[in-house]
C-alpha cells in the first residue's frame, strides 16, 4: 500500500497546486441567469404545458376524477412539479454503496410504479452511485461490523438503547468533537429544532430579546427552527449567502437598534446544493467584534472534511487558518450522511451546555423517539477507528480535487470549493436538467439534481457526491459520462476533454487498515453481551423473533442508514413494500377516498407535524375561509408545526378542548363566512387508550350545506392506536370498521362524503418500538405530501432495515386469528370434514384428497424431526432465558442487590363469556375494549400508577371452549391498586358493566388481590422466557434521565434457595437437602 499511498500524495499535491494556479477556474458566486436564452424559456413553457396535459390524461385513464376538486396548490404540484421529479425514478434494491442496484423502470410507468404489485419483478441493473451522501463510505459495514450489528439486533432492544450505552457514545463524541454537552435526536431535522430551542432558552435565561441571523441558503430545517422559535421576543432575518459584508451591516444595525439583543448567527459547514463552506475564519473575526452566538450545522461535513473528520473548522485549520472548535458555541452533526446511520446530535459548550441538557430532557419527557441501539453501537464502532476515518477523509479530499478540476476544464460552471465532498454545477433550465438527469441515468450514473423551489427555473443544479471508497476508474468514468452528456445536450460552455491527459493514482485499499480494527468490533460484541442481561428484548410483536430475523437479513442487504433524502437519492424497495401494505390495510379508508397511497418517513413527530401543517398550508379557494382546528391538549409537535403558518382572514386557527365541540365551533364560524373549508386534527386514540367517537362529527358534517362547507380534511393521528386497538390491533380505523362496518364514513356522511378527505398518520415508535412515522390517504393527497411535507422532502427517511421490521410486524398482526378458541376441537374437525368432502367434486378426487394431507403431514413431521436433532432452529427456545433467573427489583439508582426489598401487590382480573357464541356475543366486545383500555393506560403511565407490568393467560381448565381470560396486574403497593380501582377509567368501566348485567347475564367478570409484604415474595424461572413477575419492569433515574430495567438476574448463590430469594436468613444445609445431595450447581 506504500507505493499507492505515495502516488496519491503526489497526486493531491499536484491537484492543490493546480487549484491555486490558472488552470482551474472556479466561480464561487451565485448563479447568473445567463445560461438560458429566450428560445429555451419558450421551450420550457411548452414543455410544462405538455407535462400538464399528459398528467391530466393519465389521471383520466386511472379514473382519478377528484383531482378537479383539489386545491390550487395541490393541483400545481401534481401537474408540474411531480411529473418532473418522478421522470427518472430510482428504486434501489441494496444499500447506498459505490454501485447502485436498481429496478429498470419504464419511463412510461414512472408515475405509477409504487402502486404496481409487479414492480418487484422488474429486471435490475447496476449504476455508479454519485447521488448518495455516503461520503466516507461507512454505509458498507467493514470488518466484522456486519456481524456486530446483527448481534446487537439479536441481543438488545431495537430502541431505545440502554442508557449506559447511550452515555458512553455521548462521552466519546463530546471528547472527539471537544464540546461540553451532547444530545441525540432521531433525525437531522429535529436536531436543528432542538438547537434553536437551546439558543432561545439561553436568551430567555438572560432576559434578552433573541435575533436569529441565518444564511440565505440555509437548509429548510434551520429556517423552520428559527421561525418556529421566533414568537414574542425573538425574530429571524437572513443575510446574503456567505456574504460577510452583508452580515457585518446587519450586525451593526442590530447593535444600534437593539443593543441588548442576543444575536445567533446560523451557517452550514457545507451547503449541500453548492458544495461551498461557510467562511469560518471571517465569521470568527466578526464574532470577536460583536460577541454573537455561532451555530454551525455540520450535516454534510461531519466525517467528510478535515484530517480527522471534524468538519469545516478542521478543514480551515488544515488550510492554515486559526479556527479552533472552541469558538463554536452550538453545532449539529448528522449521522445520516458519512456515518451511514440515521439521526443526529446537538453539541454545546459553556453556558449553552446546561440549556441543551434541559431542553433534551424536556424533549424526551414528551415521548420523542430515541436513537436505535444499532446506530449507537455503529457510532462507537466508527469512532474507535480514527486511522480509518482519517484515511477516508483524505480520499474524499483528493478525489474531490480531481473531480472539480476535470469538470471545470470541460467548461462546467462549478460552484464547489476544491476538495469538497459535494460537487455542484449548473446545466440551465428545469427542462434541460430533467433531460440531463435521464440521459446520465441511462448511461449508468446516478446523480442528485435540484430545481424549483431550491433554485430558480433558469439556474438548476446537478450535485455529484464524492465517495472515499469509489475507485478512481469509476470516478473517471462518471466524470466522462457527465461531460459527454453535457456536450450532447449543448450545455453552455461545455466541451469534451481527453480523459487520459492526466495519470490517475493507483486505488488504495483500506482492507489492511480495516483488518487491524477487527478487535474493535469484537470488543463491542462483548459490550453488547454485558448489557444484554439487564436489557432483554421486549415481548411485543415489534421485537418478535420473526421481526428480528427479518432485521438481521436486511442488514446484509442494506446496511444501516439510507444516507440521503428520497427525492435526491431514490427509494428503497423495502419502503415501497411497506407503503403498499399500508395503502391496502383499511377498507373504510379506500371506500371513502378511493385508491390510497402511503409514505413512510424517518421521524414520527416531524412526519405527523409537517404533514398536518402541509394540509393546513394549502390555499383556500377564492372567497373561502380555511379553518384549521387543533386540540389545545394536542401534542407539542403539532402546535409547533403550524406556528410558521401565517394566519389571515382567509386562514384562521380554531382551538377546541374536546372533539364534541368541533361541530358547534364549525357552525359558529360558518355563520361568519360565506364559504368555508376545514382541516381538523383529531387524536384517534388518546394516551389513555380511549378511541375517538367520530360518528357525531361525521353526522354534523353531513348536515352542513355543501355551498357553505365546501371541503373538509379529517387528519387522524393514530400513533396510539396501531398495535393497541382493533380485532387484529391494526389501529383506529380497524376498530371503527369492527363497530360500524367498512362503509362507516359513507353511511354517516351521506351526500357529503364527496367533500371529505381522510388522512391517517401514525408512529412506528409508539406502535412497535421502531423509528419513524407514516401517512396514509388518497393517492393524490399523499403524492402532494411527498412534495410539500418537510418530513419527506427535506429529511432523511427511515433505516431500510427498520421498514423491513415494521412490515413484518404488520404482516404478523394481519394474520392473527381469534377464532381458534371460540369453537371446540370436534367443531373444527367437523368443518375440516366438510371441506374435505367438497374435494370429491374435483377431478382426480383421490389425489386431491390424499396428496395435500400427506404432504402437509410429512412437512410437519420432517420439520419436527429436524428441530429435534438440532438441524433446524427450535423456535420455542428463541425467547428462553437459559439457566435459573430470579426477580430482584432495582433501587432508585438502578442497582439490583437485595431481593424482595419492596412490597408487591398482584391483582387478578378475569372475564369470560357464557354465551353459546363465546366472545362473538356483541356485549363482550365492550368488556374486551375496556380491559385493553386499562392496560394501555397503565402502560402509558406506569410511574404515576406504581405499575410494574401485566401478564394475560387463557384459562384452559373446566370446560372445552369459551375459556376465561385472566390478566395479572403487578403493582408496587396496595395503595396503587386502590387508587387505580377508584380512578376514572375503572369507575367508567364498572358503571358500564353494572348497566350491562340486567340485559346480558352471560358476561362474567372477577378479580382477586394479593398483597405480599417486603421479604414475603419470590420467584424463580428455569429455562423460561420472561413471564409473570419476570416480564415486569421498574422505573429509575440516573442523572435525571428516566430508564427502565427488568428485574431478572442470574439465580446463583443465596438466590438458589427460596428463603434467600425472599431476603430471609437460612441454613444452606436445611434449605433443600435433596438438592444438596446431588452436588449439582445451578
Amino acid at each position: 500500500m506504500s507505493q499507492s499511498t505515495s502516488e496519491s500524495r503526489q497526486f493531491a499535491a499536484r491537484s492543490e497546486e493546480k487549484a491555486g494556479g490558472s488552470e482551474i477556474r472556479l466561480d464561487l458566486g451565485r448563479d447568473k441567469q445567463n445560461l438560458v436564452g429566450v428560445w429555451e424559456k419558450v421551450r420550457l413553457v411548452l414543455w410544462f404545458i405538455t407535462l400538464a396535459i399528459t398528467q391530466l390524461w393519465n389521471d383520466w385513464l386511472a379514473r382519478r376524477y377528484r383531482i378537479w376538486a383539489m386545491p390550487t396548490s395541490d393541483l400545481v404540484t401534481r401537474l408540474f412539479f411531480l411529473p418532473v421529479a418522478r421522470a427518472t425514478p430510482r428504486l434501489v434494491t441494496k444499500g447506498p454503496y459505490e454501485h447502485l442496484s436498481i429496478f429498470d423502470i419504464d419511463p412510461r410507468e414512472s408515475t405509477r410504479y409504487e402502486e404496481s404489485p409487479h414492480v418487484f419483478e422488474l429486471p435490475t441493473k447496476q449504476i455508479i452511485n454519485c447521488a448518495s451522501n455516503n461520503y466516507a463510505g461507512f454505509s458498507r459495514l467493514e470488518g466484522r461490523a456486519e456481524a456486530l450489528i446483527e448481534h446487537t439486533l439479536t441481543r438488545l432492544p431495537f430502541a431505545p438503547g440502554p442508557s449506559a450505552l447511550e452515555d458512553a457514545v455521548k462521552a466519546e463524541l463530546r471528547q472527539y468533537m471537544g464540546f461540553d454537552a451532547c444530545e441525540f435526536m432521531p433525525s437531522g431535522f429535529s436536531s436543528n429544532l432542538l438547537a434553536f430551542r437551546t439558543m432561545r432558552a439561553s436568551a430567555r435565561a438572560q432576559a434578552r430579546p433573541c435575533v436569529f441571523l441565518c444564511d440565505r441558503d440555509c437548509h429548510n430545517s434551520l429556517l423552520t427552527g428559527a421561525i418556529t422559535n421566533s414568537k414574542g421576543d425573538a425574530a429571524t432575518y437572513k443575510f446574503g449567502h456567505n456574504d460577510i459584508t452583508d452580515l457585518d451591516l446587519k450586525l451593526q444595525s442590530i447593535k444600534q437598534q437593539l443593543p441588548n439583543a442576543y444575536v445567533c448567527v446560523v451557517v452550514e459547514g457545507i451547503y449541500s446544493l453548492e458544495g461551498q463552506s461557510a467562511p469560518i475564519p471571517a465569521l470568527l473575526a466578526l464574532k470577536r467584534v460583536y460577541n454573537f452566538c455561532l451555530f454551525v450545522d455540520e450535516a454534510h461535513s461531519f466525517l467528510s472534511m478535515g484530517h480527522g473528520g471534524r468538519g469545516s473548522f478542521e478543514h480551515w485549520q488544515d488550510l492554515g487558518y486559526n479556527c479552533p472548535l472552541t469558538d463554536c458555541d452550538i453545532m449539529t452533526c448528522m449521522f445520516s450522511k458519512s456515518a451511514g446511520c440515521t439521526g443526529g446530535m446537538v453539541l454545546a459548550r459553556g453556558g449553552f451546555a446546561s440549556h441543551l441538557d434541559q431542553q433534551g430532557r424536556e424533549v424526551y419527557g414528551r415521548g420523542s423517539e430515541q436513537l436505535s441501539t444499532a446506530v449507537l453501537v455503529r457510532l462507537l464502532d466508527i469512532l474507535r477507528k480514527p486511522a480509518l476515518i482519517s484515511w477516508r477523509c483524505a480520499m474524499i479530499h483528493n478525489k474531490g480535487l480531481y473531480a472539480a478540476r476535470q469538470l471545470d476544464k470541460a467548461g462546467f460552471r462549478v460552484l464547489s470549493f476544491p476538495g469538497s465532498p459535494v460537487i455542484c454545477f449548473s446545466v440551465g433550465s428545469l427542462r434541460q436538467l430533467a433531460k440531463f438527469q435521464r440521459a446520465v441515468h441511462q448511461r449508468g450514473i446516478a446523480v442528485a439534481v435540484a430545481g424549483v423551489p431550491a433554485t430558480t427555473l433558469w439556474a438548476t443544479r446537478v450535485r455529484m457526491s464524492i465517495f472515499a471508497t469509489l475507485t478512481w476508474a469509476d470516478l473517471q468514468a462518471a466524470l466522462m459520462i457527465l461531460i459527454n452528456t453535457g456536450v450532447e445536450h449543448r450545455i453552455a460552455g461545455v466541451k469534451r476533454i481527453d480523459p487520459n491527459a492526466e495519470k490517475l493514482p493507483l486505488d488504495e485499499s483500506s482492507k489492511d487498515l480495516e483488518a487491524s480494527y477487527v478487535s474493535v468490533d469484537e470488543d463491542l460484541m462483548r459490550l453488547v453481551d454485558s448489557l444484554a442481561p439487564d436489557h432483554p428484548q421486549p415481548t411485543h410483536v415489534g421485537s418478535s423473533k420473526e421481526v428480528i430475523h427479518a432485521a438481521c437479513t436486511a442488514v446484509k442487504t442494506y446496511g444501516i442508514g439510507p444516507c440521503s433524502a428520497r427525492w435526491f437519492y431514490g427509494s428503497f424497495d423495502s419502503y415501497i413494500a411497506l407503503e403498499q401494505r399500508l395503502a391496502q390495510m383499511y377498507p373504510s379508508l379506500i371506500r371513502q377516498v378511493g385508491p390510497c397511497r402511503a409514505m413512510v418517513c424517518g421521524d414520527a413527530d416531524v412526519t405527523i407535524g409537517s404533514s398536518f401543517a402541509s394540509r393546513c398550508g394549502i390555499s383556500a379557494r377564492r372567497l373561502s375561509t380555511h379553518l384549521v382546528f387543533v386540540s389545545r391538549s394536542g401534542p407539542h409537535f403539532v402546535h409547533e408545526s403550524i406556528q410558521p403558518l401565517k394566519m389571515t382572514k382567509h386562514r384562521q386557527l380554531v382551538y377546541y378542548d374536546s372533539a364534541a365541540e368541533i361541530s358547534q365551533l364549525l357552525e359558529q364560524h360558518m355563520a361568519q363566512h360565506n364559504r368555508t373549508t376545514a382541516t381538523i386534527y383529531l387524536e384517534a386514540v388518546n394516551e389513555n387508550g380511549c378511541p375517538l367517537d367520530i360518528i357525531p362529527l361525521l353526522q354534523a358534517i353531513s348536515r352542513t350545506p355543501s355551498n357553505r362547507l365546501t371541503d373538509v380534511c379529517l387528519f387522524l393521528d393514530d400513533r396510539n392506536g396501531l398495535n393497541k386497538i382493533g380485532p387484529r390491533r391494526l389501529g383506529y380505523l380497524e376498530h371503527l370498521q369492527s363497530l360500524h362496518g367498512p362503509n362507516v364514513f359513507k353511511d354517516h356522511l351521506g351526500a357529503s362524503a364527496a367533500k371529505v378527505d381522510l388522512v391517517l398518520a401514525g408512529s412506528w415508535c409508539n406502535s412497535f418500538g421502531h423509528q419513524g412515522g407514516y401517512v396514509v390517504g388518497a393517492s393524490t393527497v399523499v403524492e402532494s405530501l411527498t412534495w410539500n411535507s418537510r418530513a419527506y422532502f427535506f429529511s432523511t427517511p427511515p433505516m431500510p432495515l427498520q421498514t423491513v421490521m415494521s412490515n413484518k410486524a404488520l404482516a404478523i398482526l394481519q394474520r392473527r386469528q381469534i377464532l381458534r378458541d371460540q369453537f371446540s376441537v370436534p367443531t373444527w374437525l367437523g368443518i375440516g370434514a366438510v371441506l374435505q368432502a367438497l374435494l370429491f367434486l374435483l377431478p382426480y378426487r383421490n389425489l386431491a384428497i390424499v396428496v395435500p394431507a400427506v404432504f402437509y403431514l410429512g412437512f410437519k413431521i420432517t420439520r419436527t424431526v429436524l428441530q429435534t436433532v438440532g438441524i433446524l432452529r427450535n423456535p420455542y427456545m428463541d425467547d428462553i432465558a437459559p439457566g435459573r433467573s430470579v426477580p430482584i427489583f432495582p433501587d432508585a439508582d438502578g442497582v439490583q442487590h437485595d431481593p424482595a426489598q419492596q412490597q408487591v401487590c398482584a391483582m387478578l382480573l378475569g372475564a369470560r363469556s357464557n354465551h353459546p357464541m363465546g366472545v362473538f356475543n356483541f356485549p363482550f366486545k365492550g368488556v374486551a375494549d375496556r380491559f385493553e383500555g386499562m392496560i394501555r393506560h397503565l402502560d402509558a403511565h406506569p410511574t404515576e400508577n406504581g405499575f410494574l407490568g401485566s401478564a394475560t393467560y387463557l384459562e384452559a381448565g373446566g370446560r372445552g371452549t369459551c375459556s376465561e381470560i385472566v390478566t395479572i396486574f403487578y403493582f408496587e403497593s396496595e395503595k396503587n391498586v386502590h387508587d387505580f380501582a377508584h380512578g376514572p377509567l375503572h369507575n367508567e368501566g364498572m358503571e358500564w358493566y353494572m348497566k350491562l348485567i340486567p340485559q346480558h347475564p352471560y358476561v362474567s367478570v372477577r378479580h382477586e388481590i394479593f398483597s405480599a409484604p417486603k421479604d414475603g415474595w419470590e420467584g424463580v424461572y428455569t429455562n423460561y422466557p420472561p413471564v409473570g413477575l419476570g416480564a415486569t419492569t421498574k422505573h429509575y433515574k440516573i442523572d435525571g434521565k428516566s430508564s427502565w430495567r427488568s428485574p431478572l438476574v442470574r439465580g446463583t448463590g443465596k438466590l438458589t434457595y427460596s428463603k434467600g430469594r425472599m431476603g430471609k436468613p437460612f441454613e444452606r444445609a436445611t434449605e433443600w437437602p435433596e438438592w444438596e445431595k446431588t452436588g449439582m450447581e445451578v
